[in-house]
């Protein structure tokens, strides 16, 4: 079974069609990677999709970097599980 950083690392790197290799913890999703607004948000729906976790566009903001997004997946899916 994959980890969740390999994951999104994947659906980052499908979108924004950049090498998996490039994708740190610490890369900044805008400067470093590259993404703008609407890759952002078909991010956000891929992640949402592929784990099954319900967000706000307005959370994007928070997300500077790739461990923010990590964090982020982790938090709401430990959320998920709380409530089932």
């Amino acid at each position: 079974m994959e980890s969740l950083e390999t994951d999104i690392k994947k659906i980052i790197s499908s979108i924004a069609r950049c090498r998996i290799s490039r994708i740190k913890l610490k890369s900044r999703v805008r400067e470093d990677l590259g993404i703008d607004s609407f890759s952002a948000l078909e991010i956000l729906v891929a992640i949402e999709k592929k784990f099954d976790i319900e967000s706000l566009e307005s959370q994007l903001v928070s997300l500077v970097t790739f461990e923010d997004v990590v964090n982020f997946v982790r938090q709401k899916k430990q959320l998920n599980l709380a409530i089932t």
